[in-house]
């Protein structure tokens, strides 16, 4: 039995150089495929779902600057249409039916407005600390991520270093097993001990299986963390990134200040409650008197294809408000003086027509004299 503490000894050498030591790769049958922690981040960066998600709030906010500018600004307005109206008739009742023409028509208007009040001058200011607040926000987003991905590598890295661990105490226990039997032949050891030994193999194994377990997990998580599916089995990856221990020499004043200055969820925060008091500050300018500036220009055409029937029912409705008498007066014959006779211009249009004609000679009654009547005597 003086041969324990001298096996103590080499088990306690053999884990201080195990540790030493680095991970060794994932046992796979296929070729291992290597991700260091620098493509790790990159591919973070480029396909993290909540990273990503965050990214998308910076071009609504630069929108949202333009839009509150763009407000300041006088708009123009101009519009157009085109018309067209086919011939037809209009019933009106009573038997009275009116035809109408076709028409075509056209209209055109131009609009100035300018107005400005008190959430309008806000507005840039607000949407500025928006924007400079969702910039934060996307800082502080890539500060987690990178530490998240990393702790998750450090975890991986860890799972590789136990799978080793765990691997060399079989190894060890399968050792001191093959001990245990030798000195249970010589009879130097009891049947209990072999029990023992065999005991702390399968123990030794059931650890493995665990490690192996949690190393396959860790990766996994690693991936899901990443935002990607794994281009080959997990058990093929292999992580070469080692970092060096070092004994952190920090100041509790200096990282308290340091985190003051450059903590990226205290400086969106920050950047929150200014863009929060400008809100405030837009809602109290509300109740501010409001300049308004309109100006507008308007007009139209129409034109109507068939103006013949236009020049009959303008005549008609002239005839009708002149009343019954309007027919005989436009229809009474016009008589011209020619040389102190009176002609009609038929007789004119018609002698014109046929050719100058013989002058008929009225014959000239002689006026009979009154009849004298008797002067009366006084």
């Amino acid at each position: 039995m003086s041969r324990w503490p001298s096996l103590v000894v080499l088990l306690s050498c053999v884990v201080t150089v195990a540790q030493g030591q680095a991970p060794s790769p994932p046992v796979s049958g296929g070729t291992p495929v290597a991700l260091t922690l620098a493509e790790a981040l990159r591919l973070a960066q480029s396909n993290n779902p909540e990273y990503k998600q965050t990214l998308n709030n910076l071009d609504p906010a630069n929108w949202q600057v333009r839009n509150a500018y763009g407000n300041l600004t006088p708009t123009f307005g101009l519009s157009g249409d085109l018309n067209y109206t086919g011939s037809g008739t209009n019933n009106f009742g009573n038997g009275l039916i009116v035809p109408s023409s076709a028409q075509v028509g056209s209209g055109y208007s131009a609009g100035f407005n300018w107005q400005v009040d008190g959430p309008r001058l806000t507005a840039p200011g607000l949407q500025k600390a928006n924007l400079n607040a969702t910039d934060e926000d996307i800082a502080n987003q890539d500060v987690l991520l990178r530490a998240d991905i990393t702790t998750q590598y450090l975890d991986a890295l860890q799972s590789d270093a136990q799978v080793d661990v765990n691997r060399q105490q079989v190894e060890r226990n399968k050792n001191f097993l093959d001990l245990a039997n030798a000195k249970y032949r010589v009879g130097q050891g009891t049947l209990i001990e072999v029990r023992q030994a065999e005991v702390q193999v399968g123990q030794a194994e059931l650890d493995l299986l665990r490690a192996q377990q949690a190393q396959r997990t860790s990766r996994i998580e690693l991936f899901r963390r990443i935002g990607v599916v794994p281009p080959v089995s997990v058990d093929q990856v292999v992580l070469p990134d080692t970092f060096p221990v070092q004994t952190p020499d920090f100041q509790l004043d200096q990282l308290l200040d340091l985190a003051a200055e450059q903590n990226p969820s205290l400086k969106a925060l920050k950047s929150r409650s200014r863009a929060a008091s400008l809100t405030v500050r837009s809602a109290k300018r509300e109740y501010w008197p409001s300049l308004a500036v309109r100006a507008g220009w308007s007009g139209y055409t129409q034109h109507f294809t068939d103006e013949g029937l236009l020049i009959s029912q303008s005549t008609t409705e002239a005839q009708a408000r002149l009343g019954p008498r309007a027919g005989d007066q436009f229809r009474k014959p016009i008589h011209l003086s020619l040389n102190g006779t009176l002609v009609s211009p038929r007789s004119i249009v018609s002698s014109s027509s046929k050719g100058p004609r013989p002058r008929r000679r009225k014959s000239v009654q002689p006026i009979a004299p009154e009849p004298s009547r008797p002067a009366r005597l006084r």
